[in-house]
């Protein structure tokens, strides 16, 4: 008989033990991570779960243009333009390594060009000429000075042949010692062409 209570007591004792072990589940949601682990969540008291959105461990990036390696890559989160050019093997000589900011953290998907040293002056000139939509005569190509009026591809390679002789120009009417531009075509492209700042 004694062990008989002695049984039920241990019965409902266990049976005590396991309803206030449910109650406490009950008060948190557990819930299996991607990675195997498991997370609780507590509830608040509005009964809304907590956000579980993570920052991306990596970023995948696009490096071009004047590297050893062009190509797609995949960088640790943080990681700095600098990070990027020296994934795709860093820069070729021809690079202009001052046209990006090195510091500039990179975005998960971005493309990074790198310009030759060449290809960063005429994107800076362009930049220069699309602000006040003038010319250099200093320094644009053949392609540009032939978008003057009255400048073909025969006076625009003599305009480049004068600059690469003399040097500079020093003024807008200096263009006129070109042979073949005279006083009736500078007066043309006066309000077109400027000799830098």
């Amino acid at each position: 008989m004694k062990k008989k209570k002695k049984y039920y007591a241990f019965v409902a004792g266990f049976c005590v033990m396991l309803a206030g072990a449910l109650f406490l589940c009950g008060r948190s949601e557990s819930a299996l991570g991607t990675d195997g682990v498991v997370v609780m969540q507590q509830r608040s008291e509005t009964g809304a779960q907590p956000e579980t959105a993570r920052e991306p461990q990596t970023l995948i990036v696009h490096v071009c243009g004047a590297v050893r390696r062009e190509g797609v890559y995949e960088l640790e989160a943080g990681s700095r333009v600098e990070d990027a050019v020296r994934a795709a093997g860093g820069f070729l000589p021809t690079a202009d390594r001052t046209h990006h900011n090195l510091a500039k953290p990179v975005a998960d998907g971005e493309q990074i060009r790198i310009p030759t040293q060449t290809e960063a002056q005429s994107l800076q000139e362009a930049a220069r000429q699309k602000s006040d939509g003038l010319i250099d005569i200093n320094t644009a190509g053949a392609e540009e000075l032939e978008k003057l009026p009255g400048i073909g591809a025969a006076k625009a390679q003599a305009i480049i042949a004068w600059r690469e002789e003399n040097g500079r120009f020093e003024t807008i009417e200096d263009i006129m010692k070109v042979p073949g531009i005279k006083e009736s075509a500078f007066s043309q492209l006066k309000d077109r062409i400027k000799t830098g700042e």
